[in-house]
């Protein structure tokens, strides 16, 4: 596969199932009842994070995703960390569950509902470029690096539909030099 030159290359690394991770998970982390397990799963756009998140998910039968675009909402693409912190991250160590955040945006533009976890989520997924930044990256009792080819993920992400290429293109400049300095 060819990576970024912005991005580390693995060279030791163990291939395993969601049920064995999370089972290694619920094994080390400490034993507090009231906190969902948290892990961050980072990488490039289209690289197939909310991909990991949903199998992940699936595995649990017990979790929440949060979506870092969600948090993002009408914020700087790569300023919202200190949101993500208080909003959620936060509450969920020192509160545990349930989870309740409307950002700033949304309340700013009347985006109707809110990021919720609920009381049974027992393991959470927060998924999204720069989800496990430094600045947050403490949070987190495990993180994922989705590592895929560029020209695939830029493929990827202009296959959805979602977003016009020129907000691809303008995503990239400021993508790729975040991910090059923060290194997550």
């Amino acid at each position: 596969m060819t990576t970024s030159d912005n991005e580390a290359t693995v060279l030791d690394w163990v291939e395993t199932t969601p049920d064995e991770l999370l089972a290694r998970l619920r094994e080390t982390r400490q034993m507090n009842t009231n906190r969902p397990i948290i892990i961050g799963i980072d990488g490039r756009s289209g690289s197939g994070k909310s991909t990991v998140a949903v199998r992940l998910a699936a595995a649990t039968g017990d979790s929440a995703i949060v979506h870092t675009d969600d948090i993002a909402w009408h914020q700087s693409f790569f300023g919202w960390h200190r949101l993500l912190a208080d909003g959620v991250l936060g509450p969920l160590r020192r509160h545990g569950t349930p989870v309740s955040f409307r950002p700033p945006g949304w309340v700013a533009r009347g985006r109707p509902g809110s990021i919720d976890i609920p009381e049974t989520a027992n393991v959470v997924l927060v998924e999204g470029v720069g989800a496990t930044h430094r600045d947050v990256a403490g949070w987190f009792d495990a993180t994922i690096w989705v590592s895929t080819d560029p020209v695939v993920a830029y493929r990827r992400c202009v296959e959805r539909g979602i977003d016009p290429p020129g907000f691809i293109e303008e995503w990239m400049t400021q993508e790729n030099p975040f991910l090059a300095e923060d290194r997550p």
